[in-house]
């Protein structure tokens, strides 16, 4: 599976008429088990964490010409896109957001990433834990049985 460009993301998602969910997840787990450097990469990819009074922002920069896939939210938040520009492929299928974009995002939703530019993407959340690995599991699953049950639910 090539996913050198944009075109080659899309073709992969748009492939066959598998749900978009399941496609995400063999693409996650296609770039674990058989790029090299992919789980290197991605626990490397630059992320600052910002903790204010019951406020959480996780900002993550995601290189150009890079394939990153996400953890599955449990609840609704806002996501900024403050530079850069990236194709996004969600249960709901492809849409591409330039910087500056400000969104919600919709809890349940698993989404693979493709980053033409180099691109930050900070999403905000609320919450009273302050350690990072209590949060991430607060907010965050990454499975497929609990994603689907979410997304089956809204």
């Amino acid at each position: 599976m090539e996913l050198q460009t944009v075109e080659q993301f899309k073709a992969f998602m748009l492939d066959n008429n598998s749900p978009m969910i399941d496609k995400i997840f063999m693409l996650e787990d296609f770039l674990i088990k058989n790029v090299k450097t992919s789980q290197e990469e991605a626990e490397n990819l630059p992320v600052d964490h910002h903790l204010c009074d019951g406020q959480y922002a996780r900002e993550i920069f995601i290189p150009a010409n890079h394939v990153v896939t996400g953890r599955v939210h449990k609840f609704d938040h806002i996501s900024v896109i403050s530079r850069g520009k990236v194709t996004v492929a969600t249960q709901d299928g492809l849409s591409t957001y330039e910087a500056p974009i400000t969104f919600a995002s919709k809890k349940g939703t698993k989404r693979a990433a493709y980053a033409h530019e180099d691109t930050l993407w900070t999403t905000f959340h609320c919450t009273n834990k302050t350690n990072i690995d209590d949060i991430v599991d607060e907010l965050t699953f990454n499975n497929i049985e609990d994603c689907k049950k979410l997304i089956k639910e809204n």
